[in-house]
């Protein structure tokens, strides 16, 4: 068996194509969604005429913004996929408990996806002088603002990982970490209590 580093070669390669074929495939199907959508806000006439443009300024803060927060999340779920990466790699199992059930806030979620579907809807909105330039910038936009999204979760479960799934001893992932640690603390406790010789 072949290992390169950390990581074991045997069948990798496969199973990296596999599994990131299918999570490209999402964004891909969404951004063939929001064409068929924009086609038909475009048959229906919904644009905006060139006096609405100003509007542009706006939107720009908010994909200004949008990037900010999406590197600081996408940074913020490196770090933990790193250092849950060292815990499996250590043995650190209390390490990694306290960390395993560890996600990224909903109110997080909320402000990344309103912040992405605006910029899309404006992208949607405007007036392209042709419908190549339309399906272009529609679907390239709508597919890497998924993909940003999917890139944030999967970083945020490291788990799902299939270097995680080959090392990670099945109690971790189905220890109870409230009955857990609290076993230690009483332990820790009682260690205390102990009479000194």
């Amino acid at each position: 068996m072949k290992k390169i580093g950390n990581f074991i070669y045997e069948n990798r390669v496969t199973n990296l194509i596999r599994r990131h074929a299918v999570m490209l495939s999402k964004p891909f199907s969404v951004s063939i969604l929001f064409v068929i959508i924009w086609y038909a806000m475009k048959d229906h006439g919904i644009f905006l005429e060139k006096s609405e443009l100003p509007l542009t300024m706006g939107v720009s803060l908010i994909a200004i913004a949008y990037g900010v927060v999406a590197a600081l999340v996408i940074t913020s779920n490196w770090e933990k996929y790193k250092k849950m990466s060292s815990y499996v790699v250590r043995h650190q199992k209390d390490d990694f408990l306290a960390q395993r059930d560890e996600k990224m806030p909903v109110m997080l979620h909320i402000l990344l996806g309103s912040m992405a579907l605006a910029i899309q809807l404006f992208v949607m909105v405007t007036k392209y002088e042709n419908n190549f330039a339309g399906i272009l910038f529609v679907s390239v936009s709508a597919f890497f603002l998924c993909l940003i999204g999917i890139i944030a979760l999967e970083l945020d479960n490291p788990v799902r990982s299939i270097w995680f799934q080959k090392r990670i001893p099945t109690e971790w992932m189905t220890e109870d970490i409230e009955e857990y640690f609290s076993e230690k603390a009483k332990e820790l406790e009682l260690g205390s209590q102990k009479p000194q010789t």
